[in-house]
């Protein structure tokens, strides 16, 4: 399926791109809507790639990063969205996404009940496309 239709399906924010089955790049609906109205790449919307649309190189954190180690990667980075990878044997492979949506959320949870439930959460939102994936139906 094409990149916004599993985004809109999902009702997801971001999608991550593999090549691979290693994360190589992060499309977020900010980056569709760019695509689909916004010069120059608006009119070659439908023959658009997952590829031409990602963000590129990935911010990762593993499954184990203490939440507020991940809080200030994305604040230091200046991102809304960290993808979540196997540790060190399985580097590089998307088992889910942590957004700063997701911290607001629980913020006003219990430490323990918190941690638990962004795991959780970041490892049931993830949905992937593949480099090539197109990101509207084609022509």
């Amino acid at each position: 399926g094409e990149v916004a239709a599993t985004m809109g399906l999902r009702e997801i924010s971001a999608i991550v791109v593999v090549e691979d089955g290693v994360a190589v790049g992060l499309i977020s609906q900010t980056d569709l809507v760019n695509a689909a109205f916004v010069q120059p790449y608006m009119r070659f919307w439908r023959g658009l790639t997952a590829r031409h649309l990602m963000t590129s190189p990935v911010v990762t954190v593993g499954p184990d990063t203490p939440l507020a180690d991940a809080v200030a990667v994305l604040r230091g980075q200046r991102i809304h969205r960290l993808i979540v990878t196997e540790p060190a044997g399985q580097a590089g492979r998307p088992i889910g996404v942590l957004s700063l949506t997701d911290v607001v959320r629980r913020l006003g949870l219990p430490a323990d009940a918190a941690r638990a439930a962004l795991d959780e959460l970041c490892r049931r939102q993830l949905a992937v496309a593949r480099a090539g994936t197109y990101c509207a139906p084609a022509l």
